[in-house]
């Protein structure tokens, strides 16, 4: 074999050589390394959105840490569930120490879950109203007022008023 001969033989042995080391080494290789690359980006997506999730339970029990201390007065403020006429006779007692006459009114056939529609009619001294109104917003339960209008108790004014309440009382179903 002449050198010429030799020199195609090596050059195309080296190029079959670079061709198989390219084809199953290189490119899958380059392949995998793509895949991977891709895997990594997902995870860090991933991981990113478990940081902000791990981040938002973190700031909502530390929300729930700072609002513990108030965990009493805030069950006290709604009605228990069964317990309404504990909240009645908080007002009738109201009413009694005030000297006004009260009637209450309940203008729903049906309650909701969570509340109780309450209308409240007061009949006394504009003082003496003015007390209850007070005594009735220093109530530990909470009694959300919507509206209060007040008029003259009768034809001919004697010095007693009507005083005419209207909201909801929150009732705890647990």
């Amino acid at each position: 074999m002449n050198i010429k001969n030799k020199f195609f033989l090596y050059l195309f042995a080296c190029l079959a050589v670079c061709a198989a080391i390219i084809g199953f080494i290189i490119i899958p290789t380059v392949n995998d390394i793509r895949k991977i690359s891709s895997m990594v980006t997902d995870e860090r997506a991933d991981l990113e959105k478990k940081y902000k999730k791990g981040q938002l339970l973190q700031k909502t029990i530390n929300d729930f840490n700072k609002i513990k201390p108030f965990e009493e007065r805030i069950n006290s403020i709604f009605v228990k569930k069964d317990h309404e006429l504990d909240f009645i006779l908080e007002l009738e007692k109201i009413a009694a120490e005030n000297k006004v006459n009260q009637k209450l009114i309940n203008r729903s056939d049906q309650t909701a879950n969570d509340t109780l529609p309450l209308e409240v009619q007061v009949e006394g001294y504009f003082p003496d109203t003015l007390k209850y109104l007070r005594q009735v917003e220093k109530l530990s339960y909470y009694f959300n007022v919507e509206e209060v209008k007040f008029s003259s108790a009768g034809q001919k004014y004697d010095g007693q008023i009507k005083m005419f309440l209207s909201g909801k009382i929150f009732i705890d179903a647990n």
